[in-house]
């Protein structure tokens, strides 16, 4: 059990996207928020998609925007997942909030641009 322990570890995958918010929509994403986090449906619909999902707020004097994290064995498929079986209240809401279109193409995944441990 051990090995297979680690084995998992090291094929773990990690995808993170940053989203920025439109003007003004600050307060509607952090009430979707709240009202996610309470829905254990949300966090199934992760799981079934295979990754675990962390949302974290960024606030900069320059604007605030929202780092997504996906840990999973692949994160960019499960991402696909999600977008094709994403409500459609909350497929609204990101076109609100963000600007995420769920029927248009994903986005670019993110580039690694530096590594200090490789």
């Amino acid at each position: 059990p051990n090995n297979l322990n680690l084995e998992r570890k090291l094929i773990w995958q990690y995808w993170q996207c940053v989203c920025l918010f439109w003007l003004e929509k600050k307060e509607k994403w952090q009430t979707m928020m709240d009202q996610v986090a309470n829905d254990p449906n949300f966090a199934a619909s992760r799981t079934d998609a295979g990754v675990h999902e962390r949302s974290f707020l960024q606030e900069t004097p320059a604007g605030d925007f929202v780092i997504v994290t996906f840990e999973g064995d692949d994160p960019e498929a499960s991402f696909a997942k999600i977008m094709q079986s994403m409500p459609k209240d909350f497929a609204e809401f990101a076109m609100d909030v963000h600007g995420l279109d769920v029927n248009a193409p994903p986005p670019p995944m993110p580039k690694l641009v530096l590594d200090t441990k490789a």
